[in-house]
Parts: structure tokens; C-alpha cells; sequence
């Protein structure tokens, strides 16, 4: 899907893609996932994009489940288990700085959460909506131009607390998510490559 705007162009890219899980964990029921790429015609203020539900039925439980690099919720009814999840900050800071699908002046002040230079509205930010109804990556807008690419996950599986699959199929790469979507199918599942390491 396309959209063209008098600011900025948006491109959405969405399908299913071949999650992997680790070995003894449950199958996966499907995976689908969701990458963004806008491009700025003009200067672009601060933008926010967002994947999650409208809202959680009540017949079902929801919570915060992030890990290192990923931002993410799940949500399960006491027998399957949905999660959404994407880069967290920390993963959009180090991307930024190697300038991979991200504008390097979003990494401009150096990675410390928690500290008054990193706690404004110019910084990239992610965090869960309302009621762990899903994700959201609150960006600090392109100049003329400048593009960026970020993306969302999602996995549906069968309930077991102890053998998340739904969690590890979501944590996966920008680039290897837009490759899975815009590959031809195929037969044997995908490596995947290993997420960014820690900052300087």
C-alpha cells in the first residue's frame, strides 16, 4: 500500500512472514508482519506510528513483555497467545547511528535513558498503548528527503507460559522482515541475523 502526501510519502508493506521459534517451544499458528517506510517531501514534524488492537477483549489478558531491542505486548485469552512487538529505542538509537534505514542525526544525543538530555519530544521514544493494546515508535520527523523504515511484528501460538514462541518470533530485524516480505515463498525457513549489540 502507497500513499502520496504533500509532506511526505508512505509506504506499507505487509504479509506473512516465516517465524522461527526454538526447538521444543510450540508451533506457530501464523506470523504477519508490518514495515513503514516514509519518505519526506518537505520537512516532516515529529511523527508517531502504531500496531496493536483497537482494544483487548475483556475475555483476555494483556502486559508489557519487552526484551533487549524489543518493544513489545502479549495478549492471551488462557489458551493462545498473541504478541506485537518492534525495535525499542535503544535498538532505533544504534540503528540510527550506523545510519541503517534511519535519518543518523536521530542518534545525536547519546543513548542514557532515564537522564534529562535523553527525556524529550526531539528523541526517538517507544513505549505500549493504552491497556497494553499494543506498541507505538514516537519518531522525531525527517528534513526533505530523508527517509526511514520501521517496522512492526506479529505471532499467534498456543498459550505456554514457560515456552514463549510468539516472543522470539517477534524479535527480528527491520531488514530481515522487509527481505522476508518482498521475497518470493519458499521452502526452507530463513536465517535470521543477529540483532545490533550493545552501545558504545
Amino acid at each position: 500500500m502507497r500513499s502520496a502526501g504533500e509532506i511526505a510519502d508512505v509506504r506499507l508493506v505487509c504479509g506473512p512472514f516465516d517465524g522461527t521459534v526454538p526447538e521444543g517451544y510450540p508451533p506457530l499458528l501464523a506470523a504477519r508482519g508490518a514495515v513503514w517506510h516514509v519518505r519526506a517531501r518537505g520537512r516532516l514534524a515529529p511523527f508517531r506510528l502504531s500496531a496493536g488492537l483497537d482494544q483487548v477483549p475483556a475475555s483476555c489478558s494483556a502486559a508489557a513483555d519487552e526484551g533487549q531491542y524489543l518493544c513489545a505486548v502479549s495478549i492471551d485469552d488462557g489458551t493462545t497467545e498473541l504478541t506485537i512487538g518492534g525495535d525499542d529505542e535503544e535498538s532505533l538509537w544504534l540503528r540510527s547511528r550506523s545510519a541503517d534505514l534511519l535519518p543518523r542525526w536521530w542518534a545525536r544525543v547519546p543513548y542514557r535513558p532515564g537522564t534529562a538530555e535523553w527525556e524529550n519530544d526531539g528523541l526517538v521514544s517507544t513505549g505500549t498503548l493504552d491497556r497494553a493494546r499494543g506498541v507505538f515508535w514516537s519518531l522525531p520527523g525527517l528534513e526533505p528527503g530523508e527517509e526511514c523504515v520501521v517496522h512492526a511484528a506479529v505471532a499467534w501460538s498456543v498459550l505456554d507460559v514457560e515456552r514463549p514462541s510468539t516472543w522470539f518470533a517477534v524479535d527480528v530485524s527491520t531488514r530481515w522482515l522487509l527481505d522476508e516480505l518482498v521475497r518470493p515463498p519458499r521452502g526452507v525457513p530463513g536465517t535470521r541475523p543477529s540483532r545490533p549489540g550493545p552501545s558504545a
